[in-house]
């Protein structure tokens, strides 16, 4: 319950709330909207144009969603991406108990909960955290497979994280297999003492991904002949060159990301060294080991993008929360965590980086409320509230790190579960209180709602006529129109669409209005002319062209 809680807490409020939509957001939301419009779940069009960078299971997720609630806006369309990073703590916390133990598995929910690029991408309508989350389900299947003890219970297990590892291709590309791969081969090393999984393992698992990417592949190509062609091609030209950055991109952005838990790594890896020279490979070193060779891969490759993180940073989580549980463990028995003899883990692998997280959040907390105080931002009082709540328990926490050790045997566990308690109110509520108060709302999307209200909802259009647009390609746009809408990509099509009988409504760029005019051949009327903020260069005409 605690894991669901916190989940809802961080992922669902102000989900609906349109700040910080990138255009790839609002992309995959209009190609779920079109697919609605289309009746067509198979072949991805946006803008209609069909859309060949990834397959189409998360948006056809999305325009399921549409169909369901009956609603197309942003909280529908992020709202699948939010459950899953809800199921994918739970499913963390799963593998933790199993892998570590009870307390272990609570601890790694909060921390990939609390990491800021979880928090971040968990709102989002992108298909990352879909991704992911089928992996980490399929793992977590996987697990069960190896360890269960009925013959035909493991094969329905595996069969079942196959079909999921599937789905995970279906959903952004072939790389889903490879960041599972590695993790199962690692998992039954340890469960099963060998590296290589029998053959049927494998071949249930490429009979099932395989036949289901093909299943689709064709009848796409029945469809729409060269779609899939054309998906591989992009893939080959740009999806694995198009996003050229520094190479240890993934190492400073797995620290930056996932602060302050990334300040025990150093802790951590010394940790787990001292284990695998001790006691060998073990469940204990199984996710770290997969989760390097995973960031290894990744950096040789081209194509880098901070958020590419989201499908290993359940490893990240586990690996930390492993350490963190064994060093507490540790001081409250005094003995090493697996029980053995040898030299106890040094207060500068643990301590330390408990106490700068601490100390850190005590002195800036009160700083930041100041600073809200003093600033211009509303909803000063709820600030104040939620930073003043965070630094009690970063407070609270410094007492049983630094004085309460002395005390109770229990008060290094109360420490880092503080820490987690701190980390866990700001993650919760930097969408309902800080961003909502702080972030600004674009001024296009005053323009876009003004647009929308104007040509009305497709039950009760305002403008009844047809609508075309011609120049203007913003997705977010046509989104909030929620209209059928003729995309007309060259002036012949313009021509022809403004030629056909009867009125006609036209979306155009207010600066393409000169290559528009010579084409008119009866009277229109320019409804009003948009123009977010400033800038002159984005300004939208509507025009109402007579029957």
């Amino acid at each position: 319950m605690l894991v669901v809680a916190l989940g809802v807490a961080v992922f669902l409020p102000a989900l609906g709330r349109e700040i910080g939509v990138d255009d790839r957001e609002a992309r995959h939301a209009e190609i779920a909207r079109e697919m609605v419009q289309r009746g067509d779940y198979l072949v991805p069009h946006v803008l209609g144009e069909p859309y060949v960078d990834k397959p189409p299971l998360f948006n056809i997720t999305l325009a399921l969603m549409f169909q369901l609630t009956g609603r197309v806006d942003f909280l529908t369309a992020r709202l699948p991406g939010a459950l899953c990073s809800i199921a994918m703590a739970l499913a963390i916390y799963v593998l933790g108990r199993r892998w570590y133990g009870a307390r272990a598995g609570l601890w790694a929910a909060v921390i990939w909960a609390t990491s800021w690029l979880v928090v971040e991408w968990g709102r989002t309508a992108r298909m990352d955290m879909m991704m992911a989350g089928l992996i980490l389900f399929g793992i977590l299947l996987a697990d069960a497979a190896v360890t269960a003890a009925r013959k035909q219970a493991r094969a329905i297990l595996w069969c079942a994280a196959s079909l999921l590892i599937a789905g995970g291709v279906l959903s952004k590309g072939p790389q889903a297999l490879f960041f599972f791969v590695v993790v199962f081969v690692f998992m039954w090393r340890v469960r099963r003492g060998r590296w290589l999984a029998p053959v049927q393992y494998w071949a249930a698992l490429v009979v099932i991904a395989a036949g289901l990417w093909a299943g689709w592949a064709i009848v796409t190509e029945i469809r729409d002949p060269g779609h899939f062609r054309a998906m591989l091609k992009y893939w080959n030209e740009v999806g694995v060159k198009g996003h050229l950055k520094r190479p240890w991109l993934y190492f400073d952005q797995m620290l930056i990301r996932t602060a302050p838990w990334s300040l025990f790594s150093v802790g951590a890896i010394y940790w787990l060294v001292r284990r695998l020279r001790r006691s060998g490979l073990d469940l204990a070193a199984a996710p770290f080991l997969a989760f390097a060779i995973s960031i290894v891969v990744m950096t040789f490759i081209p194509n880098k993008r901070e958020h590419y993180l989201l499908p290993i940073l359940p490893l990240w989580s586990l690996f930390l929360a492993g350490f963190l549980d064994g060093a507490v463990s540790q001081r409250q028995r005094g003995s090493t965590p697996d029980g053995g003899s040898e030299r106890p883990i040094p207060r500068w692998a643990f301590e330390i980086p408990l106490y700068v997280c601490l100390v850190g959040f005590a002195l800036l907390l009160p700083a930041g409320a100041a600073a809200w105080i003093l600033s211009k931002h509303a909803g000063k009082g709820i600030g104040v509230a939620v930073l003043s709540a965070a630094f009690a328990s970063a407070a609270a926490g410094l007492y049983f790190g630094w004085r309460g050790a002395r005390v109770s045997p229990a008060s290094p566990a109360r420490a880092v579960a503080l820490l987690m308690l701190t980390v866990a109110i700001l993650a919760a509520s930097s969408m309902p209180v800080i961003r909502w108060f702080i972030d600004k709302r674009p001024p296009q999307i005053e323009m876009y709602a003004e647009i929308a209200s104007a040509l009305g909802s497709p039950a009760r259009p305002s403008l009844g006529a047809p609508i075309g647009e011609f120049g203007v390609d913003d997705e977010y746009l046509f989104f909030k129109i929620n209209r059928d809408v003729a995309f007309l990509r060259n002036k012949m099509k313009l021509s022809e669409y403004l030629k056909a009988p009867g009125e006609r409504c036209l979306i155009v760029r207010t600066a393409s209005m000169n290559e528009i005019r010579p084409l008119l051949s009866r009277p229109a009327l320019e409804v009003k002319d948009w123009q977010a903020g400033t800038d002159s260069k984005n300004a939208i005409s509507l025009l109402v062209i007579s029957p």
